[in-house]
């Protein structure tokens, strides 16, 4: 019993240091875990209709200008000879001795690639889904301007959802985003939702739908219910037994 209480102080100290370097080693890491976990809506910013519409990429293309063309260069005309005069005044007797004839004058131009304006590389903006409030997230409700996505199980939206929203449970996103956004740009404005503001199933829809490709992605925070409680409308597919 003794030797196990001499024991003590050594396991003590060697879970103290355990416990030490783990924690050095959470705090150095760029993926290390907060010791204070903060509420969920101070994780990501929210972004304003507004800028979700000014986001949209704008298709432009720049016209090349034309090539430059050198101007053909001038060639003298011939001048025509005239027969020599004898001191008399009497024209000389036409020589048989065939004119030497000067060869062509060639002038080699230099081909010219056409100079194109070079723009500079923009370097590339990174994507990430971000937060919506209701307010916002009804205008682009009125306005027809967006997709609702419910991340919820495919029970939980036929009970209830927001009118013209489509069900995209996110644990089956890989096996259903195909069929359900099917011709859906990737630039289309995409809201997600769930059951309540800390349900994670929204903002895991949203991430993986960034990962794919889609680049105006927005969660709405307080879910279903807070849509409700703001007196907005819902609907729903099968009605209760």
């Amino acid at each position: 019993m003794r030797s196990l209480i001499k024991l003590v102080p050594g396991i003590v100290a060697i879970l103290l240091l355990a416990t030490g370097l783990g924690l050095a080693f959470n705090f150095l890491s760029p993926n290390g875990l907060p010791l204070i976990r903060k509420p969920l809506r101070e994780t990501r910013r929210f972004v304003t209709t507004s800028e979700l519409i000014a986001q949209a990429p704008s298709h432009t293309t720049q016209a090349s200008k034309p090539p430059i063309v050198m101007p053909k260069p001038e060639i003298a005309p011939p001048v025509k000879s005239q027969k020599p005069v004898l001191n008399d005044g009497q024209p000389s007797a036409p020589s048989t001795t065939p004119p030497k004839i000067a060869p062509p004058v060639t002038t080699q131009i230099e081909e010219r690639e056409p100079l194109v304006e070079k723009t500079p590389e923009q370097p590339k903006k990174k994507v990430e889904a971000l937060f919506t409030n209701l307010k916002d997230a009804k205008t682009l409700f009125d306005k027809k301007t967006a997709i609702f996505l419910d991340g919820r199980p495919i029970e939980d939206y036929d009970a209830e959802h927001i009118p013209g929203s489509l069900s995209l449970f996110c644990e089956k996103v890989d096996s259903l985003y195909k069929k359900v956004l099917a011709n859906v740009p990737k630039d289309k404005i995409i809201v997600t939702y769930c059951s309540d503001p800390e349900c994670s199933e929204a903002i895991d829809l949203a991430d993986v739908l960034v990962a794919k490709g889609y680049t105006n992605v927005v969660i709405l925070l307080e879910g279903l219910p807070g849509w409700k409680d703001a007196g907005y409308p819902t609907a729903k597919s099968k009605e209760p037994k």
